[in-house]
This record gives C-alpha cells, structure tokens and sequence, in this order.
C-alpha cells in the first residue's frame, strides 16, 4: 500500500512538474497553486483507497484511521467501498496529465500533439488482454427451470440454497440475473443495504423444507421455491420437501426443482 502511494504521488510530481515547467514564463503564469490541489486531492483519496485498518475491519467498529474518522461523518459514511475513492486518484492524475499535454502543446507544438496521440495509444494497450487463463468471458445462461416461472401466475419467487450472509454471498446476486426470464418478484439478491428484517428471513428459509420455513413464507407471500438441488447445501432437502405437505413439485428440470409453496387453506 504504501508503495502504492508513493508510486502515486511521484507520477503526480512528475505530471505537476512538467506541466510547471512548460508554462512557466513570459508565455503563462506558474500554475502551482492549481496544481498543488490535485495534488493532495490525489494523495488524500489514495489513503482513504486503502480502507478501514485490520483491527477495524475485524470488529467493524470505526476507528480512527483515516477511512474510518471518514466513517464517523454523517453522509460521508455512505461510502461502503474504499476502492471507489481510487477513481479520484484517477481524476486527479487525469488533470494532471492533461494540463502537462496542454503546456508542452503549447511550448513545443506539432511535435508534442503527435507525442500526445502516441503516449494516449500506448496507454491504451494495457487494456488489451494476452491469453487471459480464463479464456474469453462465455454466455452465462439462465437456467431453463426459471423460464418455467414466466408461465405461473404471479407470486414472489425464492432461490435455493441462499447464499445471503455466507463466504458464498457472492453467488446471491445470480439470482437477480435469472429474475429476468419471468420478472416475477423474487426474496433473493444483494445490494447496498438490506431490509432489518432481511437476515432473520434468509436464516429462516435457510431451514426449507421444514414447516416453520413454510410458515415464513406464506408470512411475506412466497408462491415458489427453486431448489438447485446440485450446490452443496441443498441436495439434502431434496427428499423432505418432495414429501412436505407445505411443497408441490411442479417441474424438474435437469437438477433444478420448481416447488409451489401450499397455501395453508389447501393443506
């Protein structure tokens, strides 16, 4: 991190430098004092880019550190990613960049501009990626059993297993990406912030097929239920729920499995 900043900042002396020197003189005013607010613009946002400190970051309770005295300002504190502040290094080392192009346009001309053009295409190049290990990014297809939804009629659609609050959280928003192939409203998905009442509801559909999930799930108007019966966690309830009172198989596709969630006036 610190070799990160440090990398940081010598680009940007090197930048406010360069643009110092060129517009220096009888043709320009310095522009130091301009340059010295992008400067710690970019110095401040590199340090916020580093985050919470351990200690913070294992009791999630803000300190003092620099991201964490951030925290502690209402407002502020809605800054959830301290990686996002790198985009105001980026913006920083962007007028920095550009007002040393501007003055070496200005000192040397043509030849700068073509310099300009040549630097910008070798920048670029960066971004072109040389035998990625995982091959080019592939179709990720929406499993067939969720075009089925689009046929029911409506009603809130639960995804199991429920990967909200676990190391796999990041699978949860998958499910947000198959709630396109019917549109129905689903329980599943992650965002910024979750509903209080959130976690209490995923621990509780966490136990399907038994009768107090059910009971969950008529409460806030859950109608189906998909099993991926082949992600560990949920082949086990595979069996109990075909044999529940509370679930009806509707459809088995491959090892995905559409349960509809009995009413309790039909049980």
């Amino acid at each position: 991190y610190m070799l990160m900043i440090l990398g940081i900042m010598m680009a940007m002396g090197l930048l406010a430098g360069i643009a110092n020197f060129f517009l220096s003189g009888p043709e320009g005013k310095t522009p130091a004092r301009e340059l010295v607010k992008f400067i710690v613009l970019g110095i401040v946002a590199a340090v916020l880019a580093l985050g919470p400190s351990s200690r913070e970051a294992a009791s999630g309770q803000w300190g003092w550190s620099p991201f964490g005295a951030l925290a502690h300002v209402p407002g502020l504190n809605l800054f959830r990613i301290p990686a996002r502040y790198s985009q105001i290094v980026n913006l920083a080392l962007a007028l920095l960049a550009a007002t040393a192009c501007a003055a070496s346009h200005r000192r040397f001309g043509h030849r700068a501009r073509v310099a300009t053009v040549v630097a910008t295409l070798l920048l670029l190049t960066e971004f072109y990626v040389v035998n990625f290990p995982g091959g080019p990014p592939q179709p990720y297809p929406v499993p067939a059993v969720y075009k089925q939804i689009a046929t029911l009629p409506p009603g809130a659609v639960l995804s199991l297993p429920h990967y909200a609050n676990t190391p796999l959280w990041f699978r949860e928003p998958n499910y947000q990406y198959f709630s396109t192939a019917h549109w129905h409203p689903i329980v599943n998905g992650d965002s910024r912030e979750w509903p209080p009442q959130f976690r209490d509801l995923a621990e509780r559909f966490k136990r399907f097929p038994d009768a107090a999930a059910a009971s969950a799930m008529r409460d806030v108007g859950v109608a189906y239920v998909v099993l991926h019966a082949n992600q560990p966690g949920a082949e086990d309830a595979l069996a109990p729920a075909r044999a529940s009172p509370d679930f009806r198989l509707l459809a088995q596709i491959a090892h995905d499995y559409l349960f509809e969630v009995v009413p309790a006036s039909r049980r």
